[in-house]
């Protein structure tokens, strides 16, 4: 079998970037929504998750692990202090999850950091750090509008100057991102300090024989767990540490999953360019069932 070389730098590369908050992946322009000059503002209610489609791994929260285990290897960035991710694809600036349309694959955990953009909280000036934090929004992104369009697009204030249904979901899934960094930073310390992570490295047998090599990031070693000393675990038992770490471990089986959509979605591919399709037909083609790609609040899945 021969071997993908490079392939996983995106990876790695990707996670190195967001791990740093004062540059976050995907915001290009965020700026602090002010009643004043965003009042007509609104956000495109056709919208979907296109500027995901070249992310390969997304932060994740720790109160995420549960839902996000059953669909994505769970890993932690290899500098800095670790930070957990979710592992979307093993291409180049590919994400297996994201659709030609723009939606997300059905069925698959949606992670927060997805969610919540072109929202983002954003730390207000104050004495001593305390100024607290406003809600802002990515004016770059193609979701934003500055002045929104009746019918077409969703406002973030309605005319008394106060957030629509809108606005408060947008500020409550930045207030969920936030409110979860404490554990999420705290945890990653511990399994440091207990030197339970090591260098992780996948190989992924691909169906047309190719070894694709994924490495760079780090992974719980399952042996350092199980030795953990009996004060660490009844602490880690308490924080509820050890089901994150059991949740990791068990996501590691999705390496596989990745593998089988990739494979699923070349196929079709192949047997319609086989059918000579226009490019134009090309382009709407999808091997994965989805989901919605609109912004109404009924249509996201859940905090």
């Amino acid at each position: 079998m021969s071997e993908i070389p490079g392939a996983n730098e995106g990876i790695m590369a990707q996670a190195r970037t967001r791990a740093n908050e004062a540059s976050p992946q995907f915001y290009q322009w965020p700026m602090a929504l002010d009643v004043k000059g965003h009042h007509h503002a609104g956000i495109r209610a056709e919208a979907g998750y296109h500027f995901a489609r070249k992310a390969m791994s997304v932060p994740l929260r720790t109160s995420e692990f549960a839902d996000a285990s059953s669909d994505y290897p769970i890993v932690f960035t290899d500098e800095g202090t670790p930070a957990p991710l979710a592992i979307l694809g093993y291409d180049a600036d590919h994400n297996l999850f994201v659709g030609a349309d723009g939606a997300w694959r059905l069925e698959a955990y949606l992670p927060l950091y997805v969610r919540r953009y072109p929202f983002i909280g954003i730390e207000r000036a104050g004495e001593g750090g305390k100024g607290g934090m406003s809600l802002g929004i990515d004016v770059s992104s193609d979701l934003f509008v500055p002045r929104a369009r009746e019918g077409l697009d969703l406002r973030l204030f309605d005319d008394a100057g106060q957030l629509t249904e809108v606005g408060r979901f947008g500020a409550a899934l930045c207030s969920a991102w936030g409110e979860g960094q404490s554990d999420s930073v705290a945890f990653a310390d511990a399994l440091g300090e207990a030197k339970l992570l090591q260098p992780g490295r996948i190989e992924m047998k691909l169906a047309d024989g190719h070894t694709q090599l994924v490495d760079g990031f780090l992974a719980v070693n399952e042996e350092l767990f199980r030795e953990l000393p009996a004060a660490t675990v009844l602490h880690w038992h308490q924080r509820g540490w050890l089901d994150y770490v059991i949740l990791h471990l068990a996501s590691q089986r999705n390496w596989a999953r990745l593998a089988t959509i990739g494979a699923m979605a070349r196929k079709l591919r192949a047997e319609l360019e086989a059918k000579y399709l226009s490019p134009e037909e090309m382009r709407g083609v999808d091997a994965l069932p989805r989901s919605s790609s609109t912004w109404p609040i009924a249509t996201r899945p859940g905090m």
